[in-house]
């Protein structure tokens, strides 16, 4: 029996590579946190850009960086009724 020279038994298609497109960006946006410490004697809860934060007396939790200047200038007092002496609520420690 001859041979045919365009059998399939023997076909081996080529594949051309398949190239995923390159992307300028980080696929994995890097979250930073800072810590946050209650400076009061007593249970604080705030919400700061759709986040709920709560602190017990003295409590360091992680807030995102982004909230943290928001949590940094939230004073108690400072009134002219009050003395016109500001307290701080919060500590922020960078990381």
């Amino acid at each position: 029996m001859a041979k045919r020279s365009d059998s399939t038994f023997n076909y081996k298609p080529t594949l051309d590579p398949i190239l995923e497109p390159k992307l300028d960006i980080d696929p994995k946006q890097s979250i930073t946190y800072n810590y946050v410490t209650n400076l009061l004697p007593s249970r604080v809860i705030r919400e700061v850009n759709g986040h709920r934060y709560e602190w017990q007396p003295g409590q360091k939790i992680q807030v995102l960086a982004e909230d943290t200047d928001a949590l940094r200038n939230l004073t108690l007092g400072g009134a002219t009724c009050c003395g016109g002496n500001a307290n701080r609520i919060f500590e922020v420690s960078e990381v």
